[in-house]
């Protein structure tokens, strides 16, 4: 009767997980355990069968373990083929044995231990790629080149780093996933490579990146060279970080993370490209656009833009709470006339005045006066006056009274001029 083991991955690399142990009994009575054996490899006595396919000779190791009991190592292209492996043992003094092992993708068989990601810590993990020990959640590899061989076998294209520094090894990377699990460096060198549909999750991500487009969350980018096309979601920025194609990319609610004051300098690198900063936080600075049809727009949350007198062409839009310092020549420049940090640090602090109420017949306001001033020290003391010491800004308020909610009395529609 056959007997079956647990299953053996495919190709399995270690010589200890390639390896069944059976029982031999004697021919005649087919009970008596049959010692001392010495079973022959590469003739009748011991043969292999590939998912159905005829018997062929075999290759591995056979050895007594003892009291009948007997050990087969398969080689690892014994084990090549997915499905049903057959060996059969014909000793002549034994009655005929059949060991069938199921051989599954590796990724179905290690699958646990990596848990859907392949493990990196550059500083104490354990070096080597050998499928079912490196790689995993308990022994994570070394470098991105372990990691690497590990996917080639695994097929895993997520990758979890736990420490750094670390590099991008192969040429491609078509739709990885490489994120920051540590608390430690986490660094990550792009290294030139080509990262299409990669995405970075919780990195420090230095050097060039090379073609493709890919996206970044929650990354920090201290002077690189972003290439392609991009999406930024949460992420900060320092030094000069070079545009590296034409295309379109876009930075969500990123921010400035430079040292000691001013700002992240996007070199624009003379390229017919779209680059769009929607709330963006604290101080920027635009470079070397040069290219008729290149465009750039910011939002700004609040921080200084500052556009260099390198941008000669193409066109900017910069809107929101920002102090604009346009050096630029040639470069069509739209700004936010009210583009001011201080308005927002005004009604934070409370630093502004609400005078001039009209009410209407029925008791609603119809129209009031904001103000808002640089300093607690500028806001005048009474009201509906005329000073304009410290005005940043005056705001005209009109309002209707909204029946959309009759159970409300007092609701009022506002507009804002």
């Amino acid at each position: 009767m056959p007997m079956t083991r647990e299953p053996f991955a495919q190709s399995e690399p270690t010589a200890a997980r390639r390896e069944v142990i059976f029982k031999l009994v004697d021919r005649t009575d087919n009970a008596t355990p049959e010692t001392g054996l010495t079973l022959t490899v590469g003739g009748s006595e011991v043969e292999v069968s590939k998912n159905g396919a005829a018997f062929g000779t075999s290759a591995g190791t056979a050895a007594e373990v003892g009291g009948g009991y007997y050990s087969y190592q398969f080689t690892a292209a014994e084990l090549d083929t997915i499905g049903t492996v057959r060996l059969k043992l014909d000793d002549a003094a034994a009655a005929i044995e059949i060991v069938d092992v199921e051989v599954r993708h590796p990724a179905q068989v290690y699958g646990s231990a990596y848990q859907g990601s392949i493990w990196i810590d550059g500083s104490e993990g354990t070096s080597g790629s050998t499928v079912g020990i490196h790689g995993t959640v308990g022994t994570p590899c070394t470098t991105i080149a372990e990691a690497d061989t590990l996917n080639g076998v695994l097929g895993i294209k997520d990758y979890q780093i736990i420490d750094g520094p670390l590099t991008l090894d192969a040429t491609t990377y078509e739709d990885f996933t490489f994120t920051g699990t540590g608390l430690q460096r986490r660094i990550l060198t792009l290294n030139s490579k080509n990262l299409n549909g990669c995405a970075f999750v919780g990195l420090v991500l230095v050097g060039t990146a090379g073609t493709g487009t890919w996206t970044a969350t929650e990354c920090t980018f201290p002077g690189t060279s972003v290439g392609a096309g991009l999406n930024f979601f949460r992420c900060m920025f320092s030094g000069t970080i070079t545009i590296g194609s034409a295309a379109v990319s876009i930075f969500h609610q990123c921010a400035n993370l430079q040292d000691g004051g001013g700002s992240p300098v996007f070199d624009l690198n003379d390229l017919n490209t779209i680059q769009r900063f929607e709330a963006w936080s604290g101080d920027i600075s635009l470079a070397n656009m040069t290219h008729a049809s290149a465009l750039a727009s910011i939002t700004s949350l609040g921080g200084k833009v500052t556009l260099a007198a390198s941008n000669t062409d193409g066109a900017i839009t910069v809107s929101g709470p920002a102090a604009l310092d346009d050096s630029s020549a040639g470069t069509t420049v739209t700004s936010d006339a009210n583009a001011d940090p201080r308005i927002n640090t005004a009604l934070m602090m409370g630093n502004y005045t609400f005078d001039q109420i009209v009410y209407d017949s029925n008791g609603f306001m119809s129209s009031a006066r904001l103000r808002l001033w640089d300093s607690v020290a500028n806001v005048p003391a009474s009201p509906e006056g005329s000073e304009t010491a410290g005005l940043l800004k005056t705001v005209t308020i009109t309002g209707t009274a909204d029946t959309t909610y009759p159970t409300q009395p007092g609701s009022v529609k506002a507009t804002i001029a």
